[in-house]
């Protein structure tokens, strides 16, 4: 069923007096092996009493449509519901003879889709989500290992540095050992070079 004008959420059942006494301006039976002409034709009652503006029966063993419409007394019958377009929804109903042959299209033009079809497309974007989590999670151990070599490096660079430092200071304490070795053989009148 289909009620403008209430907010969305899950209803177990919809109950007209606890909605502001909105009725559903549009309700979708959908025929079963169970179903009798009778109870249907109950069903029908009970939705026009309520405020139901447009009742479709939907039968998907022969694929068959009927609709009706509201009228002061009764719903009245849609003569032809092949192309007929829903007054409340702007959708249009193409029921094809075989099972489940009914098309439907959005007031964009779109074709409604199918279950299955809706389940193969998220079938396929959880296969994409999955591939690229994949991916994402492949990218973060490449940097993970990336970030980890350049912290390996960073830190023979360091030692490196540390050893070059410690060379150059020894180095130095060489050259200043020399130079005063120097100086001392000079005052002995003994030429170093």
């Amino acid at each position: 069923m289909v009620v403008l004008g209430r907010p969305k959420g899950f209803r177990r059942s919809y109950m007209q007096w606890r909605e502001d006494g909105i009725p559903p301006q549009v309700d979708f039976e959908v025929h079963s092996p169970g179903n009798r002409r009778l109870e249907m034709e109950r069903k029908k009652r009970f939705y026009f009493r309520y405020g139901v503006q447009e009742y479709y029966i939907h039968d998907p063993d022969p694929g068959s449509l009927e609709g009706w419409l509201r009228g002061r007394q009764a719903f009245r019958a849609v003569p032809k519901m092949m192309g007929y377009k829903s007054r409340g929804l702007g959708i249009r109903f193409f029921p094809w003879p075989g099972r489940d042959k009914l098309c439907i299209i959005g007031p964009d033009g779109v074709p409604f889709r199918t279950h299955q079809e809706l389940k193969t497309e998220l079938d396929a974007e959880t296969e994409r989500a999955r591939v690229a989590t994949d991916k994402a999670d492949e990218l973060d151990r490449i940097a993970h290992e990336a970030q980890a070599e350049a912290t390996r490096e960073k830190a023979s660079a360091r030692r490196e540095k540390a050893r070059a430092r410690q060379e150059y200071e020894r180095a130095e304490r060489e050259r200043a050992k020399a130079g005063r070795l120097a100086a001392r053989l000079r005052e002995f009148g003994i030429d170093p070079d």
